[in-house]
């Protein structure tokens, strides 16, 4: 692989794209030498590139104190000689890594992207450029082996990728950033081939005065460890160019997973069940009958689909694998939270509730046909009359699954009811030899603990001869004795739906 010059680096850059753009780009710039040497190098390539619109974003940690308000002066005062718009904002890190449970250096990094994610939806920027170098992907590689990262993780540092969004559920702490989640920018690092001995001599021949940050040297964080002393006496005693092996190494993987997670997007796109939003399902059959390597990818692109997978490794997946493996159903909760509980048929990947539902007191009158949603608005139900004629053979009057169902409209009328169950409320699903109680029903189609006390159930109505009758669950069964025969002229076509 090559290494380059910071001149050279935005010049290949450029070139790698499939065009220089011609909107605004905006440049994270901390004062320190990397991403001041990046401005730099930027404002150089603006002779050769007149259409580059040029933005500077930089947020004060509120780590520091005085010095990080002198960094954001000294950044403002910069942007002004170059005549650069400059976005300076302030946001409290320690307060938001306290609230929420998190490190320093990741509510640093949540707020980052944060930050950068609304100016860039505000702004319109489509790219946003940031000043890590070729010893930060040594130092990355390092840090995701010592954590036990699999082989995405040894891809490293990509030159261009989506710019990542804050974790959702650190949404309420980002209200002073409430665009930012509509970002879709691409976050860019010319540099990710560039040496930081260069940057340093970049910045001395254009008598440029960086700031230094002084925790960048304090061994309590991992990476300044991996920094200061694991990679100098990787290169003293064991390899010398240590470094350079492990870029190398970033680069052969990023080309290997370009091509496998093609077919991995392919098998997620076909096989994910995303019926409810920060939920996705994969059924067990399938998902156990695939290679090893295909489940651990597939579950790790389940759970980029609900959250950032910085805090995900190797032993979270290989946890999930295990689950898998389990006769009976089962839960763990992994770093975000997220939930992943096994059910009978199911691996579902979720957030969990915050709050527990004991109940709820919801009674309404579904007409038919019609469309009702529930008093929280949290799910709909939509219901269609449909004639024989519309099926041309009994197969297609199958369920098209748990939450899309058909039945015998004759046997149902006009109107049904949703509720929440009754305790030790039963019902006979369908092929079943006789009635079971709905709690358990609901256990083994794998809906969660705390969603069961006000999970909506479909009933008829009370009728002289007869009481309520369930018909169907959403997400469990229909009741065998609304199942479509060959007798039945009228199908009734149910589809609930997730609204939040």
């Amino acid at each position: 692989m090559r290494f380059f010059q910071p001149d050279e680096a935005i010049e290949v850059f450029w070139q790698s794209l499939a065009k220089v753009p011609d909107r605004p780009i905006l440049v994270g710039v901390s004062g320190g030498p990397d991403s001041l040497a990046l401005l730099q190098a930027l404002l150089v390539s603006r002779e050769r590139y007149p259409q580059l619109q040029l933005m500077v974003a930089h947020l004060n940690h509120s780590i520091r104190g005085e010095q990080a308000e002198a960094d954001a002066k000294f950044v403002s005062g910069f942007c002004q000689q170059q005549n650069l718009p400059c976005h300076v904002t302030k946001f409290d890190v320690p307060s938001l890594a306290q609230q929420a449970h998190l490190s320093l250096e990741d509510a640093a990094r949540q707020a980052r992207y944060a930050f950068l994610g609304e100016l860039a939806a505000t702004s319109g920027a489509e790219l946003v450029l940031v000043g890590h170098n070729a010893d930060d992907q040594a130092e990355t590689l390092l840090m995701r082996l010592l954590r036990g990262t699999g082989p995405q993780g040894l891809a490293g540092i990509a030159p261009l990728a989506p710019l990542p969004s804050p974790d959702p559920q650190l949404k309420p702490y980002f209200a002073a950033f409430p665009k930012t989640y509509e970002s879709q920018a691409l976050l860019g690092r010319p540099f990710v081939n560039v040496w930081r001995r260069e940057i340093e001599a970049y910045c001395a021949a254009h008598a440029l005065t960086p700031r230094r940050d002084e925790t960048n040297y304090e061994e309590l964080y991992l990476r300044n460890r991996i920094r200061h002393n694991l990679i100098p006496l990787l290169e003293k005693e064991y390899q010398p160019n240590i470094k350079t092996n492990l870029n190398r190494l970033a680069e052969l993987n990023r080309a290997e997973q370009a091509w496998l997670s093609g077919l991995v997007e392919k098998a997620f796109q076909e096989n994910a069940l995303t019926r409810k939003p920060g939920q996705i399902e994969f059924k067990l059959d399938y998902l156990r009958n695939q290679p090893l390597a295909l489940q651990r990818r597939l579950l790790r692109r389940a759970i980029q689909e609900l959250q950032p997978l910085q805090d995900i490794d190797a032993a979270h997946v290989e946890a999930v694998i295990e689950l898998l493996k389990t006769p009976k159903t089962g839960q763990l909760y992994l770093p975000g939270p997220l939930l992943c509980y096994r059910g009978k048929e199911y691996l579902r990947l979720s957030f969990p509730r915050i709050e527990d539902k004991k109940g709820s007191d919801f009674y309404l009158e579904l007409p038919v046909p019609g469309l009702t949603t529930c008093p929280d608005q949290t799910w709909q139900i939509k219901a269609e009359v449909r004639p024989i004629e519309d099926f041309e053979e009994l197969e297609s009057w199958k369920q098209p699954d748990r939450y899309h169902v058909r039945l015998d409209y004759d046997k149902i009328g006009p109107v049904l009811i949703v509720r929440p169950r009754l305790p030790g409320e039963r019902f006979r699903p369908l092929g079943a030899p006789g009635r079971r109680k709905v709690q358990d029903v609901m256990l083994d189609a794998g809906i969660p603990r705390d969603e069961r006390a006000a999970w909506p159930i479909l009933l008829c109505p009370a009728q002289e001869d007869k009481a309520e009758t369930i018909c169907w669950i959403p997400g469990v069964a229909i009741g065998e004795d609304f199942k479509v025969t060959e007798e039945s002229e009228k199908i009734l076509d149910l589809q609930f739906l997730f609204l939040n």
